[in-house]
């Protein structure tokens, strides 16, 4: 039987040899107040899966022997005295699935040595003195589940290369000095995610997507800011296509605001059409300047469509597009938006009001807003205030009481547009309040109901 030595210094100056089975797969020597060990031997363990040294006090490690341990899986270095760490040779251990570098005192690390580590599921960086961390490498590590950045030094950080690690299901980001974090990009990761944070850091995204965020005990104000650029484009495009793909003939509204929002063309918004049509003869390789050329005059044209066989205009933003060459549709917009309001009648019944109607169509939804309404039914006195404000733009909303003539629909609008208003008003109404940010937030994503599964 083979056999390793390994050798290492502990507390108060002692040496200490251990010798093991070379063909061992788990090698546990947490708690033994190290201070300095030589791994060289254990490029020997070509079996080699688990391998601690957590709570010891370490102060460096060589981690270049590893490179030879092709199976280890698991990799504990946390509770140590650790000031800088190359993580090299771990490119070689491809079936990494857990990493943990957490609590040590380590100001800065680079982990594009992790961007060829496809197995990785979970990674530990907490409790050290980051100021400053690029988690682009992390965007090539799809499996990843579990990331932990608590306590740090972290005054900014950018989220965006999550966007590869759609298995992603808990991100730690308390105890830092982050103002404010754009959580965008997790709205495009396919399934429920876990996001823990400060109650000072505030939560920034895409206004229309705030139905997407619930939070424990009050609702965190969302607002805008996208960075993205080329390389950013290079790793949403696919995920973006074979979302376009697998829902081509749907709408997919929520899907398609968010989109449109990322390319900063989010006046035109409101196409109420399959969502196959929107790509259809773009090249798939093309960069982010390009596809936007492309798409916008795909867009123009297929909303001048949409515009003449009656449909909706809601969220068309007028004041932006009279600025783009997408100002050609003004006019008929405008024409539909004063004829979508003909034959729209409030169904009366009893004590209550349905506004539902209202909800779709553009002034409607403009007032309903105005006036905080979040409901689809509203008392007397707020119809009376709800029919002030239509009569300050020049319409006259019929109420009847039948209901067949108050039916919820709008012709021309897809019943997907309809329940997206209808599931979103409350969400859109706290828009405009402010709240406390609360420490946890889960982020329902976007995709999720795009790809057919089921959000909680």
């Amino acid at each position: 039987m083979d056999t390793v030595e390994l050798s290492f210094h502990q507390t108060e100056g002692r040496k200490t040899c251990l010798e093991f089975d070379a063909q061992t797969t788990s090698l546990g020597l947490g708690h033994l107040g190290i201070t300095n060990v030589d791994l060289t031997p254990i490029q020997e363990c070509g079996k080699l899966e688990i391998l601690s040294f957590f709570s010891n006090y370490l102060r460096r490690i060589d981690l270049s022997p590893l490179s030879k341990c092709s199976k280890l899986r698991t990799l504990r270095l946390g509770i140590n005295c650790l000031k800088e760490i190359d993580l090299t040779p771990l490119a070689d251990c491809q079936m990494l699935q857990w990493i943990d570098i957490g609590a040590n005192c380590l100001t800065k690390i680079d982990l594009f040595p992790l961007e060829e580590l496809t197995e990785l599921r979970k990674l530990r960086l907490d409790g050290n003195r980051l100021t400053q961390v690029d988690l682009s490498p992390l965007e090539s590590c799809p499996e990843l589940e579990f990331l932990d950045l608590t306590m740090n030094e972290l005054r900014e950080i950018s989220l965006w290369p999550l966007i590869g690690c759609q298995k992603l299901r808990k991100l730690l980001l308390c105890g830092n000095n982050l103002k404010r974090v754009d959580v965008s990009p997790l709205l495009l990761i396919g399934d429920q995610l876990d996001l823990e944070k400060d109650g000072t850091t505030s939560i920034v995204v895409h206004p229309d997507a705030s139905e997407f965020i619930t939070a424990d005990n009050s609702r965190a104000r969302t607002t805008f800011e996208f960075p993205i650029s080329d390389g950013i484009w290079e790793k949403l495009r696919n995920t973006v296509l074979t979302i376009i793909e697998k829902n081509s003939k749907t709408p997919a509204v929520r899907f398609q605001r968010i989109l449109f929002r990322l390319l900063r063309m989010d006046e035109l918004g409101f196409y109420d059409g399959p969502l196959g049509d929107l790509w259809t003869n773009i090249p798939k390789d093309l960069g982010l300047a390009e596809t936007k050329q492309i798409l916008y005059d795909r867009m123009i044209e297929l909303l001048e469509r949409q515009l003449e066989n009656e449909g909706p205009t809601l969220f068309a933003d007028i004041d932006r597009l009279a600025l783009t060459r997408g100002s050609k549709l003004i006019p008929k917009m405008l024409e539909r938006r004063y004829r979508e309001m003909d034959g729209i009648a409030i169904h009366i019944q009893a004590h209550t009001a349905d506004v539902s109607p209202l909800w779709l169509t553009s002034y409607g939804y403009a007032v309903l807003r105005s006036l905080g309404v979040s409901s689809t039914t509203v008392t007397p006195d707020m119809l009376a205030r709800i029919r002030k404000g239509l009569e300050k733009a020049g319409f006259r909303v019929r109420t009847t009481t039948s209901p067949k003539i108050g039916a919820t629909g709008l012709p021309g609008t897809s019943a997907e547009i309809l329940n997206y208003v209808l599931n979103c008003r409350e969400a859109w109404t706290a828009e405009s309040v402010e709240h406390v940010s609360p420490t946890r937030v889960k982020v329902i994503p976007a995709l999720a109901p795009a790809l057919g599964q089921t959000s909680p």
